[in-house]
């Protein structure tokens, strides 16, 4: 008997202690995984021309237009999409220092998850420095900068729920039994 099936087989990641949770990524096949990816293009896409609209330059300076502002812009408004199978973090990762500076790099990188909440796919999103929308962070970001930053630990996003699973039907608690209470 599978004792840990209640929670997907991620115990260290999830909870879910009397199994009444259900799986709140039971769509996650690779079609709502691609159509998840779409709709984050074009939410970036259509963010990457107000900020241009707006006059924010790529490759800017200085606190307002540095990488982990502009970025952390993009990271707001896709976030606010709440597309299911899919979460978003800003990630700052770093190279061999350059004198007594390390040169580091913010971006925005989503991950899509299937529906045994496995990372299936990343993709990057970084306007500071003009990137194609959607890329996979592994064909520049990750070889530009190999590593993590040592001082800001990696979050991986959690992928947002199901429509349907993502709010409950009534107020209250569900018992064990099934009733709203």
């Amino acid at each position: 008997m599978n004792l840990c099936g209640f929670v997907n087989n991620a115990v260290p990641d999830r909870h879910d202690a009397f199994g009444l949770e259900g799986n709140k990524l039971a769509c996650c096949d690779s079609a709502t995984i691609a159509e998840g990816e779409q709709k984050l293009k074009d939410a970036y896409l259509q963010k990457k021309t107000e900020m241009e609209k707006a006059g924010i330059p790529h490759h800017g300076r200085g606190a307002d237009h540095s990488c982990g502002t502009v970025n952390g812009e993009v990271l707001s408004d896709l976030n606010s999409s709440s597309v299911p199978c899919w979460g978003c973090t800003l990630q700052r990762r770093v190279k061999a220092p350059l004198g007594y500076t390390w040169r580091d790099h913010w971006a925005v990188v989503c991950a899509g998850y299937n529906s045994r909440a496995k990372r299936v796919k990343e993709i990057l999103f970084d306007y500071w420095a003009d990137r194609p929308a959607g890329e996979d962070p592994n064909d520049w970001f990750y070889k530009s900068y190999p590593n993590d930053d040592p001082d800001v630990p990696r979050i991986d996003p959690p992928p947002n729920p199901c429509p349907a699973l993502s709010q409950p039907s009534g107020s209250g608690v569900v018992s064990a039994l099934g009733s709203q209470g």
